[in-house]
């Protein structure tokens, strides 16, 4: 299940890439379709997400923990993909893209079906739980990130800061926290328009693809050792720091969930978030170099994830 749901958002790829050689989409186009997922598919899928979430009791303790624990991933990520661009000498204008390509997980696209598949609706929740925050954070921090280093032809202003995908995050927490009901024609609205999210995405990679090739990708050093640093030296070394809470037990049993341990992990082992590209076409940054890193991690990650899975569970008692 897992490898055929990590395979499938690969074809997508694929199929932008021919879409574009057929002259169906020609390379202007990713940028009308990226203006279609910023500004119309995500901020949906943020409303949908946040309205489908339930706030109880339960859930309550486990929430809190999960949504640290991805701050702190956040966190954690940035100073690794800080070592990296500092190790490997990476230009200047695409610092940003290196290190965002590191830090946000396509925990949306591929997290949170993944979840369901591996560990039921309790991990499901718990990654929706995980990902409350990544909008907000992504749609900040990671402009900022990006156009921080000046990117090509981008500058950086603090009003790029209020967007739609912004507005409709907070409008989402307003929604979770408050439990504001949605009318089911609204709901089912929204619904549609988020989940043209995924596919399109993809597509715009494969249409930026077009203009790379397998072999010059592929011995791109730095591509190479980024992809690598994501997808698994990174969720290595958030299992290695966090698997000792789990062993550890306390009066009510162990310090930290097993089943949160495992989802901070597989949150961490999720390629690059086809939202960089999008970010990347929007406001002039290298956005060839994001669809190859988004590309090279999809592609590695169909073996990585179902492996590192089934290692996490095994030394977890999953």
């Amino acid at each position: 299940m897992v490898f055929i749901k990590v395979t499938s958002i690969f074809l997508l790829i694929l199929l932008g890439f021919a879409s574009e050689k057929a002259g169906l989409t020609p390379r202007e186009s990713s940028k009308y379709l990226s203006n279609i997922v910023v500004y119309i598919s995500a901020p949906c899928a943020i409303l949908h997400s946040m309205s489908e979430q339930e706030l109880n009791r339960e859930t309550a303790a486990s929430l809190v923990i999960v949504c640290a624990l991805f701050i702190l991933l956040i966190a954690f990520s940035w100073f690794i993909a800080f070592l990296h661009t500092k190790l490997f000498r990476v230009e200047s204008h695409d610092r940003g893209i290196y290190q965002n390509m590191i830090i946000f997980p396509n925990n949306g696209f591929m997290g949170m079906p993944i979840s369901m598949a591996i560990y039921g609706s309790q991990g499901f929740f718990l990654m929706v739980a995980a990902n409350i925050f990544a909008p907000p954070v992504m749609y900040t921090f990671g402009i900022w990130n990006m156009l921080r280093h000046g990117g090509v032809g981008a500058k950086f202003s603090p009003k790029q800061f209020i967007n739609v995908p912004v507005i409709a995050s907070f409008a989402g927490l307003a929604i979770f926290f408050f439990r504001i009901p949605l009318p089911d024609f609204l709901d089912s609205s929204i619904s549609i328009a988020g989940d043209m999210m995924t596919p399109l995405c993809m597509m715009v990679i494969g249409i930026q693809l077009t203009q790379s090739s397998v072999g010059s990708i592929i011995k791109n050093f730095r591509l190479v050792t980024a992809s690598f640093v994501k997808i698994i030296l990174l969720p290595l070394l958030v299992f290695a720091l966090l698997l000792p809470f789990g062993l550890i037990h306390g009066a009510n049993g162990p310090l930290l969930d097993p089943l949160i341990i495992a989802i901070a992990v597989l949150n961490a082992m999720m390629p690059t978030a086809a939202l960089t590209v999008a970010l990347s076409e929007m406001y002039g940054c290298n956005v060839k170099l994001a669809s190859e890193g988004a590309f090279l991690t999809t592609l590695f990650s169909i073996a990585t994830i179902p492996l590192t899975a089934a290692l996490v569970n095994h030394l977890l008692g999953i």
